[in-house]
């Protein structure tokens, strides 16, 4: 069977529980080994370049925004490299809000993202970020299902086993899941010192 768009996904998924009876439950399956692998992978194809310009002193955390790759600020043609931190380090090290330097340090609170000094000024924000994914039948490929089908489908039979109640399947699909990942990351490491990488960036 081929394991290249969503619904041949949640077919397969169906395929190797040999069920016909879970249409509902497939996509939550799907759903949360992408959380999962979310959470685990940070690989260059996951890679978004992002630009925004800082307006009252913050800027929009976008939608899939998992961690910075890296990140500066730019005015009058200088660049500034910013630091992430939590934002109780932003709090204690920089609790004046308003016009205060130069941005050093950027911290997210709730959907954007704040900075310390309080910059005194429009700064560009440019830079690379992690970007989550997600299938659905809006988007029904990536570039994890093209290059890695098996920790998507090892992935959601993994978390489908406790709605199963199939105990004895989870050591099995965990170990087939996590040497998918595991894969994954070292297949990285070594494009990353060939100067290649394990899969186009996406566009």
């Amino acid at each position: 069977m081929a394991l290249t768009t969503y619904a041949e996904l949640q077919a397969s998924v169906a395929d190797w529980l040999a069920r016909s009876d879970l249409t509902t439950q497939i996509p939550d399956f799907i759903a949360l080994a992408e959380a999962r692998i979310n959470r685990v992978l940070r690989l260059q194809a996951m890679e978004t370049a992002y630009t925004g310009t800082i307006a009252g002193g913050v800027i929009a955390v976008p939608s899939d925004w998992l961690e910075w790759r890296s990140v500066w600020a730019s005015y009058s043609g200088q660049v500034y490299p910013l630091e992430p931190a939590s934002l109780e380090v932003m709090q204690r090290q920089y609790p004046t809000r308003s016009g205060d330097g130069i941005p050093s340090v950027i911290a997210r609170q709730a959907g954007n993202f704040i900075f310390g000094p309080y910059p005194d000024g429009n700064y560009a924000i440019e830079g690379v970020y992690f970007a989550r994914f997600a299938l659905s039948n809006a988007a029904p490929t990536n570039w994890l299902l093209t290059y890695a089908p098996d920790a998507y489908l090892y992935g959601a039979l993994l978390a489908s086993a406790p709605y199963l109640v199939d105990d004895a399947r989870v050591p099995v699909w965990a170990a087939l899941h996590d040497q998918a990942l595991i894969e994954l990351q070292r297949q990285e490491k070594r494009a990353h010192l060939s100067g290649g990488s394990v899969a186009a960036r996406p566009a």
